[in-house]
């Protein structure tokens, strides 16, 4: 195998600026790389004020969630345009009334913005009372508290909406009674143990026992001591019992600055003016955590300079320090660097947009708003101050760094930070966008006539040093050292095979792993060939696709599944709307055997019909091991039963555990950092010693037509 060309730049320099002093080497295709060049763009927030989009015109949580799942609900009430697609929550805060039913009773109401009923709310009075009034002599009592209601409509329940409003509600108590409080003990220090009594009493269906206990005691509620629990029977046939609780609240927290000093005039309600609530996973579906701390419910709230604010419903706010690392504080800083700027990463524009009038003009923009949370596009959330995005750790820690970080949402109001990137999407986009029947017959015309030219195994292999592992990854993002180079299609292969033979698998498994993604070489060949015509990777009406780039397949000429990868560019599909395809079986009839499938044209198809052109002698299962592991569909999702035969199900269990041992191998190799290119030395010695004996067992070990 010939040595790796490396350049020497005089200056530290960017992965794609190495690669292009590389003669040979293949360039990606522009789509997986043209979005970075707007994410450059990116204006610095904190220098480029004159660049900075209006407040109005800044993506925000209309663009953020769109529909939702709340949005469907009938509205009797509203008489707003946008109440069917869109709405933000707020609170109020009321005292008094022509309602009240109590001496000094006041509100905590929650709305939707396009509604006039609240969807729920917290009722309480409180009166302050002598030093001698307590339970415990050795606790000044300040005041006594009530809450009388507190209550949230069953469609809104799960987000801690009710753990929220009784928050504020005692935020608001400890604020109200802390000048007098400390106007009273002039004479003397304020002790820790001055509180305010604040009690409920808790109704529960006795179904549900000690569910509403627990809750409230989550809340830092207790049971009453000596306090007796009274059966009530209501005319809907329910039984309920109440029980008697009680929290102190001390004063001395707020005197401490613990507790947001809330505005006169605002009350309870100030900086709640526009907000959902959310929650925050990671890839895996695990709730982030905060300094290992799981949190489960959030509260994204829209501050007025366009930005937004991550809060907890228990009154906490997210900070992050100037190192990066994030903390919950309670919510009295009102610095910059709490805050986030919303960034999309626009699917149809293939850039990062920072406002919504670089994709839509006032007309169009209503239309495409209703479909923003159907689409599992991109989102990215940047420190205005420090220029940082918002991720998360492997052990699902938030984090900032100047690394680009994706989140995608769904109408659950689920913000999942993901390892997909802006040019892997856009890469399956345009998959679906081609890969049709004409398509794949196309492409069978064009190369199973194997004339690019001749080449051993070996030779491939030596080809694919020169190309990206991970061909979706950020071309431009900078290394430390410029003698690191991140791995190569050949170190991939490598340690696939490597991995299938240190597990005990056969010889066969093995060469199919070296070999599987052998036809990302061909734009080599075809860099070698004068012939135009023979261009591989690419179609004459879609120059932009690079089918060389293993990604899952599908069987072409039937509905797809819907479990089929990227569901949200299927309508683009040119055979969409063809009646012939849009049946389960489609083109075939049933059970008849996936060896007469017709999938979609990618790497694995293109080795599995040239290693029977050239004659190689592996056995059947190999050859269908290789063309069926894409077919994620089929073998993980258990799709198209109904085609499929008994050969085919015998084999099933054998390409699931191949597939899995190719997806280990990727994630190993492309997404650990310290992952390290396989020196031309190892590849050498694996191949001489082992590789090859098994190429020549099964007759590739020679020249073969490509």
């Amino acid at each position: 195998m010939s040595p790796c060309i490396e350049s020497s730049p005089k200056k530290r320099s960017s992965i794609s600026e190495q690669r292009t002093h590389h003669p040979g080497i293949r360039k990606r295709p522009r789509y997986l790389t043209s979005w970075e060049e707007s994410f450059r763009r990116l204006p610095n927030l904190r220098t480029d004020e004159t660049e900075s989009p209006t407040l109005g015109n800044r993506f925000g949580l209309v663009d953020l969630f769109g529909r939702n799942r709340w949005a469907n609900e009938p509205l009797t009430t509203s008489t707003s345009s946008r109440a069917s697609n869109f709405f933000t929550l707020r609170i109020e805060h009321r005292t008094g009334g022509a309602l009240a039913k109590h001496a000094g009773e006041e509100r905590v109401l929650l709305f939707r913005s396009d509604q006039a009923g609240a969807i729920a709310k917290i009722i309480f009075s409180s009166s302050p009372v002598g030093d001698d009034d307590t339970e415990k002599r050795h606790i000044a009592t300040a005041a006594n508290a009530k809450v009388h209601v507190l209550f949230v409509k069953d469609a809104y329940r799960g987000f801690n909406l009710g753990g929220l409003l009784f928050i504020l509600c005692t935020t608001y108590l400890r604020e109200r009674y802390h000048d007098t409080i400390c106007s009273g003990f002039r004479d003397r220090s304020l002790t820790e143990t001055v509180s305010i009594r604040c009690q409920l009493d808790a109704e529960e269906d006795i179904r549900r026992h000690d569910k509403l206990i627990h809750f409230y005691e989550h809340l830092g509620l207790r049971k009453r001591k000596r306090a007796k629990a009274t059966f009530i029977n209501n005319n809907d046939g329910e039984t309920y019992r109440r029980i008697p609780m009680k929290m102190d609240l001390l004063v001395s927290s707020c005197q401490a600055n613990k507790w947001q000093r809330c505005c006169p005039e605002s009350g309870v309600a100030e900086g709640y003016s526009s907000f959902l609530p959310a929650l925050m996973l990671s890839a895996m579906g695990n709730l982030a955590n905060v300094d290992n701390q799981c949190i489960d419910s959030w509260l994204i709230v829209e501050c007025q300079d366009g930005t937004i604010e991550l809060r907890t419903t228990d009154g906490r706010l997210l900070q992050q320090d100037c190192q990066g690392r994030c903390n919950l504080l309670p919510i009295h800083s009102q610095s910059s660097s709490c805050n986030f700027q919303l960034l999309r990463v626009s699917d149809k524009l293939d850039k990062v947009l920072w406002n919504r009038d670089e994709e839509y003009s006032t007309t169009t923009r209503q239309q495409q708003d209703q479909n923003f949370g159907k689409e599992k596009e991109l989102w990215m959330l940047r420190s205005p101050s420090h220029g940082t995005f918002l991720g998360l750790t492997s052990d699902n820690n938030l984090i900032t760094s100047s690394e680009a970080s994706f989140w995608q949402v769904d109408e659950n109001f689920c913000l999942t930070h993901t390892s997909d990137s802006p040019a892997r999407r856009q890469h399956y986009r345009r998959m679906w966008k081609t890969q049709s029947i004409a398509y794949v017959e196309k492409m069978r015309e064009k190369h199973l006539t194997f004339a690019l030219g001749s080449m051993t195994i070996e030779k491939a292999l030596d080809h694919t040093q020169h190309l990206l592992a991970n061909p979706f990854s950020m071309s431009g993002a900078e290394v430390s050292c410029s003698d690191i180079r991140p791995p190569s299609v050949r170190t991939l292969l490598f340690h696939t095979a490597e991995l299938a033979r240190k597990e005990g698998h056969p010889d066969w498994v093995q060469f199919i792993a070296l070999v599987h993604g052998l036809a990302s070489i061909l734009t080599c060949l075809r860099s070698n060939s004068s012939d135009t015509s023979n261009m591989a990777g690419k179609d004459d009406g879609n120059s932009d696709f690079d089918w060389t780039i293993p990604v899952d397949a599908r069987v072409m000429g039937c509905k797809a599944s819907e479990n089929s990868i990227f569901q949200e560019f299927r309508t683009l599909n040119p055979d969409q709307d063809d009646p012939r395809y849009n049946t389960a079986n489609g083109l075939y009839q049933e059970h008849i055997g996936l060896e007469n499938f017709i999938l979609s044209w990618t790497s694995n198809e293109y080795m599995y019909h040239m290693l029977k052109h050239n004659n190689v002698r592996l056995p059947t299962e190999a050859f269908a091991i290789l063309r069926l592991v894409p077919l994620v569909d089929w073998h993980k999702w258990g799709n198209h039963e109904s085609l499929s035969n008994e050969d085919d199900e015998e084999v099933k269990p054998f390409v699931a555990d191949v597939y899995e041992l190719f997806e280990r191998s990727r994630d190993t190799v492309t997404s650990s950092r310290s992952s390290k290119e396989t020196s031309e030395r190892e590849c050498r010695e694996l191949w001489t010693n082992h590789y090859s004996l098994i190429a020549n067992k099964y007759g590739a070990g020679g020249i073969l037509e490509w």
